[in-house]
């Protein structure tokens, strides 16, 4: 008896957008395997207690509809899956989660509620619902293809550089929002239907608003008309914005929707509208090449991030690092839009940019060895550090032969009720030759120590967690060697 062959891909149906935007579902085709039976592939899985988990039909394919918690599953798990797919490609290496080997749990119907979540402690990104008045409509959260490619967003950034979320400064959190709302304009970008979309609502000029510049359309228009009735704009945020670099500490804490302040959300936005105007920038008049530019765009910040410090960054190395990878990956193609787009956004100033190419220029190519505290010791006086104050960290390659040093260094900070711990790091870029390509560095400054003593200040014993979560997302944790570290969880 032969038996048949099991589907090498089956199909989904989701939306690339939400239901604002689309009047009916897509197709989308996975791989089998990265689907099985139950929506639980190697790295991603759908956790649901409170309904049936989808199943497929007698052809593999998974075809539900809205409005049925199982097409929430589905639609959710298909846009996880494509970020992670992006990402992934794009950096050249997989990912892994900064939790454990688990997969990350997908979990769309977590509660009650105007918000999402990626939780470390308990592996999983998480989507809440709400009734919506003025929609006459409950949204659910985890059909916005927008926000569940946010949270699959910080959770790859976790894993990338997994001390960022224990920073105490404001910059890392505050690129891990614009690198969530990086990866929902890139995974946009990756959909051709929105591609086209986008060109014919705008004509090409990709300056006006349009399905890839609009972060979660649906769930933002709720948002507003919670707050505004009259408001109708049709986003959460929005990457087509003007945004330019100032220093944290020079805003407020908080202000109006659309202001820019020190809150993660609102401060990102600066380095997402200088993204946004990159890819502009990069394709071309009329838009014409805008999948190419968004897919070259992508690699530039995935190997940015892979070269940034393990222990925290800010927005303007972030740029510096894009620039440098464009050297690595296009021999500088893109350098002229970058650095323009980048010194409009204040991010970097013309003398930034032209400091920027001297340090790449003058880098010395030293060849690496095989153990890197003591390449740094040999060093020490070439690179500019004091190698005496840095552990290795971790060692990352990618697919390319790139191998990426991490090392650390540490300092307990005391305050009058709290001890905590501030971190420095740097990363050593090798190109596949082995040689030195380019070297990332955070230090720990007595600005960023202040930042710590600040944060630690207000923090109460019912802000810390003493172990497990539990369910309750506390804004600290006890560690075992008695210092405060911020928790590791993020909401939309």
């Amino acid at each position: 008896m032969q038996v048949a062959a099991l589907p090498k891909t089956v199909q989904l149906s989701a939306y690339l957008q939400d239901s604002r935007v689309e009047s009916q579902p897509a197709s989308v085709t996975l791989e089998a395997d990265k689907v099985g039976d139950r929506l639980e592939g190697p790295r991603l899985e759908i956790e649901d207690p409170l309904y049936r988990r989808a199943r497929p039909d007698a052809n593999g394919n998974y075809l539900e509809q809205p409005p049925t918690p199982q097409f929430d599953q589905v639609t959710s798990f298909v846009t996880a899956q494509a970020t992670l797919e992006l990402a992934e490609r794009l950096a050249d290496q997989s990912i892994e989660w900064a939790f454990s080997e688990r997969s990350l749990g997908v979990r769309p119907h977590q509660g009650t509620g105007m918000n999402a979540y990626y939780v470390r402690q308990d592996e999983s990104i998480q989507f809440y619902c709400f009734d919506s008045r003025p929609l006459d409509k409950t949204v659910q959260v985890s059909q916005c293809a927008d926000v569940v490619a946010h949270e699959t967003g910080h959770a790859l950034l976790d894993g990338l550089k997994p001390e960022f979320l224990y920073d105490w400064g404001g910059h890392s959190r505050a690129f891990h929002e614009s690198f969530g709302d990086c990866m929902a304009i890139l995974v946009a970008a990756s959909r051709p239907a929105l591609v086209d979309r986008a060109l014919s609502e705008t004509g090409g000029d990709l300056l006006r608003d349009n399905p890839i510049n609009r972060v979660a359309e649906e769930f933002g228009l709720a948002w507003r008309k919670a707050w505004d009735p009259s408001d109708e704009r049709l986003f959460l945020r929005n990457a087509n914005n003007n945004f330019l670099y100032v220093p944290m500490e020079q805003l407020p804490e908080n202000g109006p929707p659309d202001s820019l302040t020190r809150q993660d959300h609102s401060y990102g936005q600066i380095f997402t509208g200088a993204f946004y105007r990159c890819l502009v920038a990069m394709a071309g008049p009329g838009g014409q090449h805008l999948s190419g530019a968004a897919e070259e765009l992508g690699r530039l910040l995935l190997h940015a991030v892979a070269m940034l410090s393990p222990s925290s960054t800010t927005l303007p190395e972030v740029a510096r690092c894009m620039l440098t990878a464009d050297r690595q990956l296009y021999g500088g193609a893109h350098e002229e839009a970058l650095s323009r787009v980048f010194s409009e956004r204040k991010l970097l100033s013309t003398e930034e940019v032209q400091a920027w190419r001297r340090q790449y220029d003058e880098l010395p190519r030293l060849q690496k060895s095989n153990d890197p505290e003591r390449f740094l010791r040999r060093h020490q006086q070439a690179l500019g550090v004091d190698a005496s104050a840095y552990q290795h960290y971790r060692t990352v390659r990618d697919r390319q032969g790139r191998e990426r040093w991490e090392l650390l260094s540490r300092q307990r900070v005391d305050t009058a009720a709290l001890a905590g711990e501030i971190k420095g790091g740097l990363t050593l870029t090798f190109d596949p030759a082995g040689r030195l390509g380019w070297l990332s560095r955070q230090d720990i400054t007595r600005e960023r120590i202040e930042e710590a003593c600040v944060a630690l200040s207000k923090l109460g014993p019912e802000d810390i967690s003493l172990g497990p979560a539990g369910g309750h997302l506390y804004p600290a944790e006890l560690g075992p060697d008695g210092l405060v570290r911020r928790s590791a969880w993020l909401k939309d």
